[in-house]
């Protein structure tokens, strides 16, 4: 069998597994993940559209004042266009995002085959694992398929995020190369704003690491400067104009907050990250990647999955296992599939004794965060992570360890994420906004913190507890950092009273039990400071009504 042969059928092979991948990802998200996994967050987006179309401007509430209170321009620009077009907004949102997955899935073996250095020899005739695994990992993944049911934007923001670092690490020297590649990443930033630290790490690792001279620095990254400018400044000129601010709504009701109980806090919510499935193929890329020959790509995707971490640090997240961490998973799992496929290629022949060691002690400490989540109800990990140690300590050849890692990296990731946390949107918020619309009359006001779903089908003008869409709240002081949840510390609640809103209506939304005893678990600093007020006291009543397929929807009143 010739050369040309064996290079064709390697390449056949190649698309056969990538093209399988990309049909696991359809199914995955499409099929397995319920429609229920739509985010609360993702009516903000439909509501926003919904007040440009009918004339209202990019408006919270008709006639309201302009505030920014949605997380993304781009996202937002597309959803404005699918509900132009007459479409369901879930199921339009849907469509969208699993066929952005999809592609995602596909498009990730260009960014892995620029993570490897060309001309290598390959030990296999049948497809190259470094370039087809990545895929695999990605299309059955659970979070991502649950992020594309989310109705939100990350698989715009990861598709995106892709293609510009497959753009930046492609060898030109032609100037419009460049000029795209900036151009690039402001779609990037448009889609998610604090994406501005990829583009930074990108620069920076291109002005340091591969050592250019400042004339040819100055010409590759001004044309690149060039290109990002002309998008992003454009939108920043708008922004200013139409909301007078330089930064979304949402980094003032979210962001814009440091102490040191939030950092502690945050540290929290990372241990217990890394103690999880998703966790796990993190430190497994982290592990993999130094088992294998460094690439100065692949160092990039390391790198930047260190900066995402540390940004979720600096944030205070009491929870990972939200929408804010994907960039996260997406580098682990690109650095995993390449490092993994590279050591099925080539095998562990060519691996330093003293890399050997590091991997048997970094099974070790992932085999104590197994132990925490046996104890906690969770066996699935001790049993894989055994699979993966039995190898290194039973058998003298290192053929066995490879195949054990694959399976751990594969099984990790198709792994269900959260299968008992996540909140159903359509049962519940859902049902609260039509019984809204249905009980309201003409004038009636809404004050919530679940600012999505309710106040998208209830029709009502709303006043946002959480200040994600409301100027005065994303801007009032933090009064205790880190008690309550992330995104929910600001609050006011003499200025949502001085509103006189008809309904209040605190968090959870649906009872089982019937009667006026308090049943929130948590409720945000707005309501915190409603509940302690007279006014509250004096001006408003309990009630209670029955929601289709059981259960009552509590609220306060205001007497009329």
């Amino acid at each position: 069998m010739g050369l040309a042969e064996l290079a064709s059928r390697r390449s056949r092979a190649e698309r056969v597994v990538v093209f399988g991948a990309m049909v696991l990802a359809l199914v995955n998200a499409a099929v397995i993940t319920p429609a229920s996994q739509i985010i609360d967050d993702a009516f903000v987006f439909f509501r926003y559209a919904d007040n440009f179309l009918a004339g209202h401007g990019l408006t919270w509430n008709d006639g309201g004042e302009h505030v920014e209170g949605y997380t993304s321009f781009l996202y937002l620009a597309v959803v404005t266009v699918l509900r132009a077009l007459g479409l369901e907004p879930v199921f339009a949102t849907h469509v969208l995002n699993v066929t952005l997955y999809v592609l995602l899935v596909g498009s990730s073996v260009w960014l892995v085959g620029q993570l490897e250095d060309s001309g290598h020899e390959q030990r296999r005739w049948y497809g190259r694992a470094s370039i087809v695994l990545a895929p695999v990992l990605l299309g059955v993944h659970t979070y991502f398929a649950q992020m594309a049911r989310g109705g939100m934007e990350q698989m715009l923001f990861l598709l995106l995020l892709s293609g510009s670092l497959i753009a930046f690490l492609r060898a030109s020297v032609r100037p419009v190369a460049f000029a795209a590649s900036g151009a690039l990443f402001a779609l990037v930033i448009l889609t998610r704003p604090e994406a501005i630290i990829d583009y930074v790490a990108c620069v920076a690792w291109a002005s340091v690491l591969r050592r250019r001279t400042l004339r040819h620095l100055l010409t590759t990254e001004g044309w690149r400067l060039a290109g990002f400018l002309a998008l992003l400044v454009p939108h920043l000129v708008w922004r200013h104009a139409y909301y007078g601010d330089w930064l979304p709504n949402t980094f003032y009701a979210k962001v814009h907050v440091e102490s040191w109980a939030q950092l502690r806090r945050g540290l929290v919510a990372c241990f217990l990250f890394f103690a999880s499935s998703r966790g796990a193929l993190v430190q497994m890329a982290a592990v993999s990647w130094l088992l294998v020959r460094r690439t100065r790509a692949r160092d990039l995707m390391i790198v930047l999955m260190a900066v995402w971490i540390f940004y979720l640090l600096s944030l205070g997240l009491q929870d990972w296992s939200y929408y804010y961490s994907v960039p996260v998973d997406f580098f682990a799992l690109v650095v995993l599939g390449s490092s993994l496929g590279v050591l099925v290629d080539r095998g562990f022949e060519a691996v330093a004794p003293w890399r050997m060691w590091v991997l048997r002690v970094a099974l070790a400490l992932m085999t104590l965060e197994a132990t925490y989540l046996y104890l906690h109800g969770s066996v699935y990990r001790v049993v894989l992570i055994g699979v993966a140690v039995l190898p290194l300590l039973l058998f003298r050849e290192r053929r066995w360890v490879v195949p054990a890692l694959v399976l751990m990296a594969v099984v990790d990731s198709a792994w269900w994420q959260e299968p008992h946390q996540r909140y159903d949107v359509m049962w519940n918020n859902v049902a609260i906004g039509h019984k809204l619309k249905e009980i309201a009359r003409p004038g009636d006001t809404l004050a919530i913190g679940a600012a999505g779903a309710i106040p998208y089908y209830s029709g009502l003008v709303t006043f946002d507890t959480l200040g994600l869409n409301d100027r005065h709240i994303a801007r009032v002081p933090v009064k205790d950092p880190a008690r309550l949840g992330f995104g929910h510390e600001r609050g006011d609640g003499a200025y949502i009273l001085g509103k006189k809103p008809t309904y209040l209506v605190p968090t959870p939304l649906r009872s089982m039990v019937s009667g006026p005893a308090p049943w929130w678990a948590w409720v945000d600093e707005s309501f915190v400071e409603i509940f302690a007020s007279d006014t509250f006291e004096r001006d408003y009543q309990f009630e209670e009504v029955e929601l289709p397929g059981g259960g009552y929807f509590k609220f306060y009143e205001r007497k009329r």
